[in-house]
């Protein structure tokens, strides 16, 4: 039987309490010039997950406001530390295992300290350590993470993973969706996984009423997933897999000789520019001129072309705004949270959660000169604060010194609104349910066709909900709402032909 990383104390005014420890293993870093730096974007995801630990901590319905009730009879407390990874798969594993040989370390110096006597399983403070409030964590020896934040690209998730699973340790990702984690044992997620877009997708491509489309992926998991609803919903889908970019070139040509004028595009995480860019200049898309074929892309998976501030450098990077002019991307809509904006928004004049948070990092060196200003609105922050939540809110409803089976049973049985919409699990896969939940079509487009032509400055997009995607609690049958017309690249709102004739 496994044992379990939660210990329990008595402190000084002869209070119980448990106490776990979470680790977030997110990409706040990344590689300029050869050097690590921060990420802006991205380290408002790891904020939005620090904002929750806080929230939990404190008991605070600063964001939501039925959270001080839920938890008003816990007794559960944690500490956070968060290690950057880089989107690494190795990154992730080396973090996990570095601060485990720590924790072992901890365990054989801790032996013979005199602080903590331990008399079955209760640990009681020496008259030294004090605890003043809630929100004040007791230090403890070391602890091994009752649960794992993160990865965030699937790759890193799924090699992580496997390593937890190993050792019973649940783990939750507000990004990864690919559908290998959907084997993950200790797995979850708060956002949908490709599954569901895929779903989305063909619901929403029959209502056009396309019948043939073309499917450039990466990863052959994502193509399984659609081709099982592509076929639910008569669409023939035409496969183009492709591996590295050296043989992007003989998959255009395979793209271009298939005569199909609809294509989805699931590529590579992180790599998504290079191949756009290829399609635009093999006029797959975009419009070069206006004797160009009017093919129409849609996307998953790629949130960042509709986060808000999402730029291009109009020098270097003008054929890719091009390309993506008229495009859609899939995605789970998110309401913006004015309680939870101005929380984070809040955290740039407030010098004291700053310290903490950089305290709480494995290299707070690297948070010099960082200035805390909001980089605007993204989905993941939403999706991140509500996974901590679900962790909170789940170690607090898990009874005694719980092991890693029982918080992960426990886990995929949570249910709370969160900022994110309505948060529920799969009792099978630890995917979020699709119930309830609305998905979106977003139209990308550029903002200022004028800037487009310009030599300096950037590149600005719009990014407009043209469809709301709903489906039935019982039958799971997918509704389809048309919110306003959807701008394609010639910049008309007619769609292409559905398909050429074959």
């Amino acid at each position: 039987m496994s044992s379990s990383s939660v210990i329990r104390y008595i402190d000084n005014e002869g209070k119980r309490h448990r106490q776990g420890h979470l680790m977030s293993l997110l990409p706040t870093t990344k590689i300029r010039e050869g050097e690590r730096v921060l990420d802006e974007t991205r380290l408002f995801y790891d904020l939005s997950a620090f904002l929750a630990y806080k929230h939990f901590q404190d008991r605070s319905s600063q964001v939501l406001q039925d959270l001080s009730e839920r938890l008003a009879s816990c007794h559960f407390q944690w500490t956070f530390l968060g290690i950057m990874t880089q989107f690494s798969p190795i990154e992730a594993v080396r973090g996990l295992t570095t601060y485990l040989d720590r924790v072992r370390a901890s365990k054989t110096a801790n032996a013979t300290n005199s602080t903590l006597t331990n008399t079955d399983d209760l640990a009681v403070l020496s008259p030294k350590t004090t605890r003043t409030s809630a929100s004040q964590t007791t230090e403890l020896p070391l602890q091994k993470p009752f649960a794992l934040l993160g990865a965030a690209r699937s790759q890193a998730s799924h090699s992580l993973s496997v390593l937890a699973g190993t050792m019973e340790l649940p783990q939750i990702s507000s990004s990864s969706t690919s559908a290998v984690l959907d084997d993950a044992p200790f797995f979850a997620r708060t956002i949908h996984p490709s599954e569901h877009m895929s779903k989305v997708l063909m619901v929403y491509l029959k209502s056009l009423g396309v019948t043939h489309a073309g499917l450039l992926f990466f990863r052959r998991s994502y193509q399984k997933n659609l081709d099982f609803y592509a076929k639910q919903f008569d669409i023939y889908l035409h496969h183009f897999v492709y591996n590295e970019l050296d043989d992007f070139d003989e998959r255009v040509q395979e793209l271009k000789d298939s005569q199909m004028w609809y294509f989805i595009g699931a590529l590579k995480p992180g790599y998504w520019q290079s191949a756009v860019r290829n399609l635009y200049w093999q006029g797959l898309m975009g419009k070069k001129t206006e004797d160009s074929i009017h093919y129409q892309w849609f996307f998953t998976g790629m949130l960042d072309l509709v986060s808000e501030g999402f730029v291009l450098d109009a020098r270097e990077d003008w054929d890719l705004a091009h390309a993506l002019h008229g495009a859609g991307v899939v995605g789970q809509k998110v309401t913006p949270n004015a309680d939870f904006d101005n929380a984070l928004a809040s955290i740039k004049d407030d010098k004291a959660f700053q310290q903490e948070f950089i305290k709480s990092h494995s290299e707070p060196h690297l948070f010099d000169n960082i200035t805390f200003d909001t980089p605007g609105w993204s989905k993941i922050q939403f999706l991140t604060y509500d996974a901590v939540i679900a962790l909170g809110i789940t170690a607090c409803e898990t009874p005694g010194l719980f092991t890693g089976i029982k918080f992960y049973d426990n886990l995929l049985k949570i249910d709370f609104e969160g900022v994110s919409c309505r948060v529920q699990l799969d009792s099978k896969t630890g995917n979020r349910r699709e119930e309830g939940v609305e998905f979106e079509i977003i139209n990308v487009a550029i903002s200022d066709q004028t800037s487009a032509h310009q030599d300096n400055g950037s590149i600005s997009f719009t990014q407009n909900a043209t469809a709301l995607i709903t489906f039935q609690p019982e039958t799971h049958q997918g509704n389809v709402e048309l919110l306003q017309p959807f701008l394609y690249n010639d910049n008309t709102t007619k769609p292409p032909t559905h398909v050429a004739q074959l």
